[in-house]
């Protein structure tokens, strides 16, 4: 969600930097604006003790999830690459990131250490689809993290793994964002993972 200016809405500090939200809290007549999704994806690659040296990175896709990892990545002195089927978005969101705009499926000629897969492609019910080959990725690919959470198991995750890539799922990732969506409205800090337990019986039964 692209933020826009009112009255009635409180940013954070990263939303006023980045122009980019996916959670309101209302708090009396007022909303307060902030992006979990930043949260989710930091904390995630924190496991894999991601920012202690410069990273390599790769996003597909210009869309809000994108946009928001691609901004608070390059804030953590990533290198950013953008490839998106759409020109104009990509171009704009590598300018706001101050990272480079590659056009979609042009072959990636040194190694890289994270590939963010930011589009819908691969959803339910298209889950034979993959946004584009690994195989653009000639020397090399660390890891992969994906923001579909449904399916569970993308066949883009499923290629990645056979060829030795280390992978965060969109499940992990969704669940993340919305734990801290969870303490933010509520004011609890849950047990990740009793909470985490609890939603997933919850979204199988949906």
């Amino acid at each position: 969600v692209l933020c826009e200016w009112t009255e009635m809405l409180s940013l954070s500090p990263e939303v006023n930097r980045w122009k980019s939200l996916n959670t309101l809290i209302r708090e009396g007549n007022t909303y307060h604006a902030e992006n979990t999704d930043v949260w989710a994806g930091v904390a995630l690659l924190e496991n894999f003790f991601f920012f202690e040296t410069s990273k390599r990175v790769v996003i597909w896709g210009s869309g809000g999830v994108a946009r928001s990892l691609a901004l608070a990545l390059s804030e953590k002195n990533c290198s950013i690459r953008i490839q998106a089927r759409n020109e104009k978005k990509g171009k704009v969101l590598a300018y706001d990131c101050g990272g480079e705009f590659i056009p979609w499926e042009t072959p990636i000629l040194e190694p890289v250490d994270l590939l963010i897969q930011g589009t819908p492609v691969g959803m339910i019910p298209h889950t034979q689809q993959i946004p584009a080959s690994l195989q653009l990725f000639q020397r090399g690919l660390g890891l992969l993290l994906e923001t579909i959470y449904r399916p569970t198991e993308t066949l883009l995750m499923q290629q990645a793994r056979k060829a030795g890539i280390q992978v965060i799922s969109g499940l992990d990732f969704f669940l993340r964002q919305a734990y801290f969506q969870q303490t933010l409205m509520t004011g609890t800090v849950y047990s990740m993972k009793r909470w985490k337990k609890r939603l997933l019986m919850s979204l199988r039964g949906a």
